[in-house]
């Protein structure tokens, strides 16, 4: 997949990794997969119980440069936390 969200299906709420998914897909246009392939590193499997964690993988495809790749992320992050905060209450 070109973005791949994980979370080892219990490290963050549910709500945050769709709603993450669905802004990268609004931004980048192209399906997110979660946890799968990947269902996240050593990181996301011991500290999980610590805080809520959520890995983010890009395909090393040249079709977009690493550059457009962080600008587009940044605004995705951006859109995300926006939404996050308006519906924490």
């Amino acid at each position: 997949p070109f973005i791949c969200l994980s979370n080892a299906e219990t490290a963050c709420p549910l709500d945050w990794i769709l709603s993450l998914a669905s802004e990268l897909e609004n931004i980048f246009r192209e399906k997110v997969a979660i946890n799968t392939p990947f269902k996240g590193g050593y990181t996301i499997r011991h500290h999980a119980s610590e805080m809520n964690w959520m890995q983010l993988e890009f395909s090393r495809t040249l079709d977009v440069s690493a550059q457009q790749k962080g600008k587009s992320l940044l605004k995705a992050l951006k859109n995300w936390i926006f939404k996050l905060g308006k519906y924490s209450d």
